[in-house]
């Protein structure tokens, strides 16, 4: 039985009670914490206020209640809450959300936690301030958990265990639908196996057990009513003040009397964003680099405030993650300024210290710091695989690919 390192447990619960002693300090109570991340003074607000009363509400209606966007699925899941007394559901999801972002620093990326010991404080220390976090926290989101079932997908994937792998991704697709986009990287792997997989506990977790638990109609009822609302993918942007989609952050910025038409021209520079980095995803699986996962996911999570209107903070979780790994990923290669320097700003703007700054939340909200900081990591996801990216390894692997096709084919 491997012994406990007290020294390392010491720095590692230091940094916890210090990050703790700050926030009491700063907001005294969990009311106050609340009142400064966003509106609405409630804890678990979107809970209560949406999950908790769907829950309770699944198996007595057909369609989906005011505000709730996910799935029949989704719904089943929150009726484990709905019937429970308000205040012990408060308690109990409280619980999952502490469960759900501990995982969230447990299962990222082993071999960078265990290469360094800096960089597991160094991962913890921005796991507890990021910002994205504590708002997940704060409104009683879902986004930990759907990010946390995406990054079981890619550590069980990297360690060949892909049946599992493709359960958590079809988990959190059958969940929020958004997170079909990482299918993507095995689509380009040409993957079979796994999108068999995939389809197979996609159909068993939207279809199956909705239709089992509420019946046939009641299930396509409620996903004929979520089409209807556009499950968040909207042409008309978002004009909240706290939106991170792309164009409403730089119609804020410029002026949001611009109107259609620079909403339409600032979605189309999104679609092309998300263009290039599904490209660099292509290019990537068929590259030598040792991380292909890593980067893949890394540029699919990036995409999403420049496709998806309904990008609030909270999606941002992957953040701190993927900051943390860039930081080990660039420590390897020879010393760049400009890309610590790009970290170093994405890092800031995202952090709690930087949010407490600003006298009130929307002052934090309103140039969308959260997007920028999103922005910033990708710039530096460019910078480090310009630098690795060979196209002669890249065109070897497709003739390698292609080549394997063809033997299969003849065997077949």
């Amino acid at each position: 039985m491997k012994s406990i390192d007290f020294r390392k447990f010491g720095l590692e619960l230091g940094i916890i009670l210090s990050v703790l002693i700050y926030y009491y300090f700063r907001w005294g109570s969990l009311g106050n914490f609340v009142s400064a991340i966003d509106h609405c003074d409630l804890l678990f607000c979107d809970f209560s206020r949406v999950f908790y009363k769907m829950g309770g509400a699944i198996f007595s209606q057909q369609i989906p209640s005011r505000g709730f966007y996910y799935s029949p699925f989704a719904a089943i899941i929150f009726s484990l809450w709905g019937f429970q007394p308000p205040n012990i559901a408060l308690i109990t999801w409280g619980i999952a959300q502490l469960i759900t972002s501990v995982g969230l620093f447990l299962y990222w990326l082993p071999a960078m936690q265990r290469s360094k010991f800096s960089f597991r404080l160094f991962y913890l220390f921005l796991s507890l301030t990021a910002f994205p976090l504590l708002h997940n926290f704060k409104w009683g989101q879902v986004s930990a958990i759907i990010t946390l079932a995406i990054f079981l997908t890619m550590e069980l994937y990297q360690a060949q265990k892909w049946i599992w792998a493709a359960f958590w991704l079809a988990f959190s697709v059958a969940f929020k639908f958004y997170p079909a986009i990482f299918v993507l990287y095995f689509v380009f792997k040409r993957d079979l196996k796994f999108l068999i997989a995939f389809a197979f506990f996609l159909f068993l977790l939207g279809i199956v057990i909705p239709t089992v638990v509420t019946g046939i109609d009641p299930t396509i009822n409620f996903y004929l009513s979520i089409l209807k609302k556009g499950v968040g993918f909207s042409t008309t942007g978002n004009d909240a003040i706290n939106s991170l989609y792309f164009p409403s952050v730089v119609l804020r910025l410029v002026g949001e009397g611009a109107g259609n038409i620079w909403l339409a021209r600032l979605q189309a520079v999104g679609l092309m964003i998300l263009g290039a980095n599904i490209l660099l995803v292509f290019l990537i699986v068929f590259s030598n680099l040792v991380y292909r996962i890593q980067w893949s996911f890394l540029l699919i999570f990036a995409s999403i405030p420049f496709i998806i209107p309904t990008s609030w903070a909270h999606y941002f979780v992957y953040l701190p993650a993927f900051q943390a790994w860039v930081v080990f990923m660039i420590a390897k290669n020879k010393f760049s300024v400009i890309k610590y320097i790009l970290l170093f700003f994405s890092i800031l703007l995202s952090n709690i210290i930087f949010f407490n700054f600003f006298d009130n939340w929307g002052a934090y909200a309103a140039p969308g710091y959260l997007f920028w900081s999103n922005l910033l990591l990708l710039l530096v996801a460019y910078l480090e695989l310009i630098s690795q990216l060979r196209i002669s390894d890249v065109l070897n692997g497709l003739r390698q690919a292609v080549s394997k096709s063809k033997t299969a084919y003849e065997d077949a």
